[in-house]
């Protein structure tokens, strides 16, 4: 990973034809963004829904979603290729935030002090006083 490089994450709506046809659409996505010297990092399988509202004259389509690292000038690029797709209906690309190589510090836990039986003696005396 060079260091001029961003994680990017590829929101996609692809044609709701059929599985296998979805698999090979995101295959030549796959190839464009090796061909550009990017990293596929992380993909979701396309999973089938029913849509709100139809996407031309598509009710159903295929949703997923794809983590790479990329250039940024090459966004440009891609969002014309996804553009110029066909099988895919709609897209998003949006700037993701790296992972983490070392865990997140714990959170700091607060600890309850113990009041000794002295203490809640003189509690109790002052409490007397105040209420007579």
């Amino acid at each position: 990973m060079n260091l001029d490089t961003k994680l990017y994450e590829i929101a996609y709506v692809l044609k709701g034809e059929g599985e296998e046809n979805a698999v090979n659409n995101l295959d030549s996505l796959k190839k464009y963004i090796e061909g550009r010297n990017g990293m596929n990092l992380e993909e979701s399988r396309p999973q089938k829904r029913r849509l709100a509202y139809s996407l031309g004259k598509e009710r159903e389509a295929f949703l997923g979603t794809i983590k790479c690292y990329l250039k940024p000038g090459d966004i440009k690029d891609l969002e014309d290729f996804l553009r110029h797709e066909n099988n895919i209906l709609r897209y998003l690309v949006t700037v993701s935030k790296r992972h983490a190589d070392k865990p997140s510090r714990p959170k700091k836990i607060r600890r309850i002090v113990e009041k000794s039986n002295s203490d809640i003696k003189e509690i109790d005396k002052k409490l007397e006083e105040i209420l007579g």
